[in-house]
């Protein structure tokens, strides 16, 4: 009897280890982060900047992860928001204030969507006035530039009628043929879009300022008063011919409720820990998106950009020594008040040599100015080459001494940039014309 029970005994000691074995692997296997087998990222129609930038974190996004990435084209915010929602798509763009903020966690602010009003030449439509009766491009349902048009257009109750498009696709080519059809069109995105950028350059356009955008910003929490800097779209010609008043908001990158931690810190490296803020001019740099007020935030966003959040080292220090607590307060009260005196001395002086490095991107931004009037059609093989050379050097430059972070993820240093290259494709251009 004994030795059966010793038996009995035994065998149940072995099967509750087997059982907490097993219990254990399937907590492990259930509880793990896993990545799903393909990721798809919710974009926008091929011609806008939400496709764009999607491409572009495509291939780092693969290495990173090992996975395939799809980017899918979509009409834009609302129905990016649905794709992650229901699980068809595990990263979307969406516009700031396009959608509500529920059932998804926010990333990563991404750069502005600003938005950029175009009316037909010689329709003389020159201010918000004018819009009044005419027939307007809004753009297709479920798309931010509808939402933000709408917004424009309900501001002062202008009534209008609506030139309707199935897809950005269509909208944008609606543009590109000049369709009579069309009055003028309200396209919300990233500044040096370059669909946009070749529909302002075929002068068939004017860009028009929207004067109540101070108001309009007020009255709203998603959109900021903004402008569109003289001579951002030109090449031979100023567009516009002068600083531009409108709004914007940002265009942001979002997550399903359920997405896991590795997922959303992969795709944060893919942004900040590769060179894509210089293949994407007025890309938001780290440091400002991590003060970005998005919420709902991912905790694997907030951690990545606030690694030491949280951490109640000050608070257990002060429990251990209890009996010293009026001194160490003292002391820590001193020593903060040092440390704000030192930092305003050290931000009064980063101030300092930032204002001066923008002063030298100003001289910068004259001098390729100054190079763009003098190139013609006219000009031989030595000068273009001549030319070349010194928008060159003048690119090397602005690299190698404005260094600081703050003015590199500053706009008009994305603009500096954007202008190099502009000027050197003109350059090539001529000179293989030239060559021919």
């Amino acid at each position: 009897m004994k030795v059966k029970k010793r038996i009995f005994a035994k065998r149940l000691i072995w099967l509750s280890l087997i059982t907490l074995v097993i219990i254990s692997l399937l907590y492990w296997v259930f509880s793990r982060e896993t990545l799903p087998p393909k990721i798809v990222i919710a974009s926008a129609g091929q011609g806008g900047q939400y496709y764009r930038f999607a491409k572009m974190i495509k291939e780092p996004l693969e290495k990173r992860l090992g996975i395939s990435v799809e980017v899918l084209t979509t009409n834009g915010s609302v129905e990016n928001k649905e794709l992650i929602v229901s699980g068809k798509a595990q990263i979307a763009i969406l516009q700031f204030g396009a959608v509500s903020n529920d059932k998804f966690y926010s990333i990563a602010p991404l750069y502005y969507d600003i938005a950029h009003i175009i009316a037909k030449k010689n329709s003389n439509i020159k201010g918000y006035e004018d819009f009044k009766n005419k027939r307007i491009l809004l753009g297709p349902v479920g798309s931010g530039y509808r939402e933000t048009s709408l917004d424009i257009l309900k501001f002062r109750g202008i009534k209008y009628t609506e030139v309707p498009v199935k897809d950005v696709d269509e909208f944008y080519h609606l543009l590109e043929k000049n369709d009579e059809g069309i009055d003028l069109a309200i396209i919300t995105t990233g500044l040096l879009n370059p669909t946009l950028k070749k529909i302002l350059a075929s002068d068939k356009y004017d860009l028009i300022p929207f004067n109540y955008a101070d108001a309009f910003s007020i009255q709203s929490s998603f959109y900021q008063s903004l402008k569109i800097p003289k001579g951002l779209y030109g090449n031979n010609q100023m567009i516009p011919q002068e600083d531009l008043r409108t709004i914007g908001t940002v265009a942001f990158l979002a997550v399903g409720e359920n997405t896991s931690n590795k997922l959303v810190e992969g795709v944060l490296k893919s942004i900040y820990e590769t060179d894509l803020k210089w293949k994407f001019p007025g890309l938001i740099g780290k440091k400002k998106a991590g003060q970005w007020p998005l919420l709902p935030i991912h905790p694997a966003a907030k951690k990545y950009f606030n690694p030491y959040e949280g951490i109640g080292v000050l608070a257990n220090f002060m429990e251990s020594i209890n009996a010293l607590k009026e001194l160490v307060f003292a002391f820590i009260l001193g020593s903060y008040l040092l440390f704000k005196f030192f930092k305003k001395l050290g931000d009064e002086e980063k101030e300092n040599l930032l204002s001066i490095q923008k002063e030298k991107l100003d001289e910068l931004l004259i001098k390729t100015i100054s190079v763009e009037e003098k190139i013609t059609n006219s000009l031989g093989q030595k000068e273009l080459n001549d030319f070349l050379k010194e928008i060159a050097k003048i690119k090397i430059k602005g690299l190698r001494e404005l260094a600081d972070e703050d003015l590199r993820g500053d706009q008009q240093f994305a603009i500096f940039l954007a202008q190099c290259d502009n000027l050197t494709n003109t350059l090539h251009f001529l000179l293989e014309k030239r060559n021919a």
